[in-house]
Order: structure tokens, then sequence, then C-alpha cells
């Protein structure tokens, strides 16, 4: 929840456990108020993508979140949608049957949502490094994921466009950041070049064919510079597996 200081107008982020009627002091100028919290309305998010377990994983962690979540298979029927209101949050693909993603963010950009509504842009893995400038800013985006994100990862970027998060929230330094993308492109690489061991995986669910998979890429982490956790590695390789089958993976 977000207050706004009488005096100065700074805005005050309140965690959930605190009660509902209670004095605030502004952390800006110091002066002290009572308020009573206010029941925030229901958030939603509608997600423009097409029926398959990446979405499914979506939908849980917004649910999770106590987002409405509305699902649509392609970008024409956002816009039409948008006639009788806005959500909170908008994900969509990239590429969508009909009107692609990319022009319904640039629509819903240039004034098609009404007020301003947040969109993340979702594209395939093992494509970010390909671009020259943060993926994040392309066609208006406020930010740009990819398959197998993690869960964690997600709600923070979620929390961030939306306002949930509280001083307690998820938050990295900038370390962790750099750590975190430096994680994530040596998976995309790594899932790339063994597409047959994943397609094996995800067929068979082998024990032995994971194992091998993660021995590997914990092999490969000892020549990267600078150095990744292998445990960051091993989890993001775990998301990137749910995302394709849901949440049956050994571990």
């Amino acid at each position: 929840m977000i207050l706004n200081c009488p005096r100065c107008g700074q805005r005050l982020e309140i965690a959930p456990e605190i009660r509902e009627d209670a004095v605030f002091t502004c952390a800006g100028c110091g002066s002290a108020w009572r308020a009573r919290r206010r029941k925030e309305a229901a958030r939603t998010a509608w997600i423009a993508d097409p029926p398959r377990p990446f979405r499914d994983f979506l939908e849980r962690e917004l649910r999770a979140l106590k987002f409405g979540v509305q699902a649509f298979d392609d970008g024409g029927a956002v816009l039409r949608t948008l006639r009788e209101g806005s959500p909170d949050l908008l994900i969509t693909n990239v590429i969508l049957p009909g009107l692609m993603g990319v022009e319904l963010c640039e629509r819903i950009k240039n004034g098609a949502g009404g007020p301003k509504v947040p969109v993340i842009l979702l594209g395939a893995i093992h494509k970010v490094e390909r671009y020259h400038r943060r993926p994040r800013f392309l066609y208006g985006a406020d930010e740009y994921i990819e398959e197998g994100i993690s869960a964690a990862v997600f709600r923070s970027i979620v929390g961030r466009l939306t306002g949930l998060h509280t001083q307690s929230g998820p938050f990295r330094t900038p370390e962790q950041e750099q750590q975190y993308r430096q994680a994530r492109i040596f998976l995309n690489r790594f899932v790339e070049e063994r597409g047959e061991a994943v397609k094996t995986y995800l067929d068979t669910r082998d024990r032995q064919v994971l194992r091998a998979m993660v021995a590997e890429g914990d092999a490969l982490l000892e020549a990267e510079t600078p150095p990744i956790p292998p445990q960051l590695f091993r989890n993001f390789l775990l998301q990137y597996l749910r995302s394709k089958m849901g949440d049956d993976i050994h571990g």
C-alpha cells in the first residue's frame, strides 16, 4: 500500500502487517499523521499468449500475487476488451496471431488503453543477448521477459511495475542484478546448444538426463568471468524446465 504525506507529498510504502488505523511518520519532512488504510481494489492482469504450460505458470504466479487474471489467445481480442476497461498489467507475447504483440504494445503506449498500462513483452528464450540496447524499452514496453524466468524474478518485476513492493520486498543489489543477468545469458546459450538433451528430458523425465545436464553446466561455469554460483544456474535451469511442463519435475 502507498500513502502520500499530506504535508510534503512524499510517498510512503506501508507493509501489509500494519494495522488499519495507525500513526505514520514521513521520512522526508518528519510530520506525523493518523490515517486509515482503505481496502485496495482488486488488481487485474491480462496475458496475451497462446495456451501452453508457460502461460499457466504466469497465471499461477499472478494469482498468487492476488491478481484477477484474464488470458487472451490473440492481440485483437485484447484491443476489443480495452474498450470496456484497462487492466493494471498486460503481459503479451511478441508474436501473436492476427495483431502482433509488438504492435499491440505500441498501440497501448500510444493511448489505446486509456490510462497508462504497464506492458511486459514476452519473447523466446536465448534471444535477449542479440539486442544492442536493453530490450525492456522495445516498442515502449516497460519490461521484457523470456521463457524460463524464475518465479522470484517474475514476481519482483510485477511488484516493481504495479507498486506491490513493501519495504520488506524482494530487492537485489546492482552486483546481484549483474550476476543474475550473467546466469540468464549462460542458461540461454546452454539450453540452445543442448536442445536434444532438453527434448529428451522433457519427453522421458529421466533423472539421469537431468543430472547429466546439471553436471555439465557446473563444469562449464568454472570458465565464466565473473563467476556464476552453480546454484543460481541450477535454479534457472529448473525454472526453465518447469515452464515447459508445469510443476511436475524431478529434484
